[in-house]
This record gives structure tokens, C-alpha cells and sequence, in this order.
């Protein structure tokens, strides 16, 4: 069962420099795409299909980013966009960004979520609790994007020519 609120493995990560989305130690079966800036990866979440995209520099806020970091972060946006549409049929989606506040004066590394709706949740968890099951596992989400990106890029290589 996943739990709404971020876990405090990844809760911790966010609040330090020395974190997981600065060092590469997510393991390669969860990352769906990886540039120079940014990274797409699938992990323990309330709602299946969530992907975190990270830049992998530590900054508080998206406005800290430079115009690099940001073409690289829409760019790793575009691929999980698509390789969602490709594999899931279009679904609507959630984008949220996750930032410090400007009071904030502690390390914190900004984020943000694609959220795909796949599926009406009616679990007993979701209905008596509010609380959301994910029926999919981060590996396997991974995966099927994954999959989907590279035959997305490979059909983008084929048209070019």
C-alpha cells in the first residue's frame, strides 16, 4: 500500500545535497530517460505510473535554473509525455512542481511529478481512507515507458531521413 506523502527515503533525499537525485544510485531499472540535466526515474508512489523528473544539479527553486537546465528539464518533460501517450493511450495527467519556499533556508532539491491517470481508483483503501493503492510497481512503470521512448526516438530517427 502507497501512501499519499512523499516516503521519508525520498523526503530525506530532497532535503539534503548529498541525495540520490545529485549521485547516480537510482538503480538503472527505474530510470525512464536521462539527459545531461535532468532525470525521469519511477519510484515508490501513491498512484501508478509516477514519475519524478529531478535535475541532477541541487538547487531550491526551478527559477534557479539556468536556460540549459530548463530546455533539458522540458525536453526529459517531452520524452515522459510522449512515451506516456504511446504506452497508456493518452491518458490526462497531473504536473506538479515541487519547490522551497522562499523563507526556506535549508538544502532542497526541487522536482517535479507526472501523475498519468490510468485508472479509477475504487480500493478499499482509496474509499474508506482516502488513501491511494498503486497496482503497479516502479520497475515495471519504468519498463513500459521506457520501452515506449525508444521506439518513440527510433520512429522520430526513421522520419528524419
Amino acid at each position: 500500500v502507497a501512501l499519499g506523502f512523499v516516503p521519508p527515503r525520498l523526503h530525506n533525499f530532497f532535503l539534503s545535497c548529498d541525495c540520490a537525485l545529485c549521485t547516480p544510485t537510482i538503480p538503472p531499472q527505474k530510470i525512464v530517460y536521462e539527459n545531461e540535466c535532468c532525470r525521469a526515474f519511477a519510484d515508490v508512489a501513491p498512484y501508478s505510473g509516477t514519475i519524478f523528473i529531478t535535475p541532477k544539479r541541487c538547487q531550491p527553486r526551478i527559477s534557479m535554473a539556468s536556460e540549459v537546465e530548463l530546455r533539458a528539464f522540458a525536453k526529459t518533460l517531452k520524452n515522459v509525455v510522449r512515451s506516456s501517450y504511446s504506452c497508456y493511450d493518452d491518458p490526462d495527467f497531473n504536473l506538479s512542481i515541487f519547490n522551497a519556499p522562499k523563507s526556506c533556508s535549508s538544502s532542497f532539491h526541487w522536482f517535479a511529478t507526472y501523475v498519468p491517470h490510468l485508472s479509477e481508483d475504487c480500493s478499499c483503501a482509496m474509499v474508506q481512507y482516502g488513501l491511494a493503492c498503486s497496482a503497479m510497481s516502479p520497475e515495471r512503470a519504468a519498463s513500459a515507458l521506457r520501452d515506449h521512448t525508444v521506439a518513440f526516438s527510433s520512429s522520430i530517427s526513421s522520419s528524419d531521413s
